[in-house]
């Protein structure tokens, strides 16, 4: 029996080398090389079937991969409690976005596991963690930020809201800014929907918070997202209509939708030729296809990410260097910082707030 204990040992060491980050690696691997010592001196000592000890070695190991995963990656519990001071002319704003964290961690790599099953998610973070050691330091949030603070400003010229920031990858996440909202004695709440994500409320993290800060007695509503405002479009038309120089090929990251047919049906009327403009999330397909038609240049637009982060910077990055030794790949990695996308964020809030 004691011997079994060795296979409990190097389930849980295993979910922790593949979870933790590089600077754990030192102590976990002088551990691992201990016990798997221990263990050959073991054997010496105690008398065990094969059939058995291989059996239950086997069932003991998984066992404890599986509760330390599902330790490490457990959604957190809450309740919104003591909450008792909601005031009916409080109004509270939250600019919510797609933030990441900045360097990689355990806790918050679940945002990028969210639809994964849960023993898997040990083998993925290996992968997340190979990413951010390229990446060094994850910028994404630094975008998010200082437009959050425009949005704040401008918002504060129309109204005396309390204003509060949420970042689904990182903090504050959404639960710490509700409860800081209720904490103030805001009874309603309007949450500014910052991103390309159409159905947001629908994600389980985000639903379950709101559920509760509905028990908690507050109305608390989501606007539609910025991405779909007819005055985002615009702004994302005029940037490449305007540019100095005139592309041979426009390649439009998103999927078919309102925004993303307005921008080409603009582009249409600066000049650029139907069959110039590609809109889809599989870049490989529309590059290959400008290339077949070998264009000399070609301008990217991704419209799915409000600042560019981890997948942008490692992964789809790397499928424009294919094709740069045979035409020349220019773009933007996402909206980025742009004062003009303060309109956008207050129209689809005013919109939301008129009702």
């Amino acid at each position: 029996m004691i011997i079994l204990l060795f296979s409990i040992l190097w389930g849980g060491l295993l979910t922790l080398i593949l979870c933790a980050p590089y600077g754990y690696y030192p102590l976990f691997l002088v551990v691992l090389g201990i016990s798997i010592l221990m263990y050959f001196i073991a054997r010496k000592h105690f008398k065990f079937s094969n059939r058995y000890f291989n059996a239950g070695a086997a069932a003991l190991f998984f066992l404890s991969y599986t509760l330390c995963t599902y330790t490490i990656f457990k959604p957190a519990s809450f309740q919104f409690k003591g909450i008792s001071n909601l005031d009916p002319g409080k109004k509270a704003v939250i600019f919510y976005s797609e933030g990441e964290m900045e360097k990689y961690t355990p806790y918050y790599a679940n945002y990028f596991l969210e639809n994964i099953p849960t023993l898997l998610k040990p083998l993925y973070t290996m992968q997340l963690k190979k990413e951010y050691r390229q990446i060094g330091v994850n910028t994404k949030n630094l975008d998010l930020l200082k437009i959050a603070s425009d949005v704040k400003n401008s918002l504060l010229n129309y109204k005396p809201y309390y204003f509060y920031i949420a970042l689904s990858g990182y903090v504050p996440g959404l639960k710490d800014s509700i409860y800081s909202a209720l904490a103030d004695g805001c009874s309603e709440i309007i949450i500014i929907n910052y991103s390309a994500d159409y159905n947001v409320e629908e994600k389980p993290s985000v639903k379950s918070v709101i559920e509760k800060a509905r028990e908690a007695g507050v109305k608390i509503s989501f606007t539609k997202p910025v991405h779909s405002s007819k005055s985002f479009a615009e702004i994302f038309s005029s940037t490449i209509g305007n540019m100095p120089m005139k592309f041979d090929g426009i390649l439009i990251i998103d999927n078919e939708n309102d925004t993303s047919s307005l921008i080409k049906s603009n582009l249409l009327k600066y000049g650029y030729e139907d069959s110039d403009i590609i809109i889809t999330t599989n870049i490989k397909n529309a590059m290959d296809y400008f290339k077949n038609r070998n264009l000399r240049s070609v301008f990217y637009i991704n419209l799915k990410d409000s600042s560019s982060g981890l997948i942008f910077q490692t992964i789809t990055s790397k499928e424009f260097e294919k094709y740069s030794g045979g035409m020349k790949v220019m773009g933007k990695d996402s909206w980025g910082y742009d004062k003009r996308l303060i309109k956008p964020a207050i129209d689809v809030l005013l919109e939301i707030d008129k009702k």
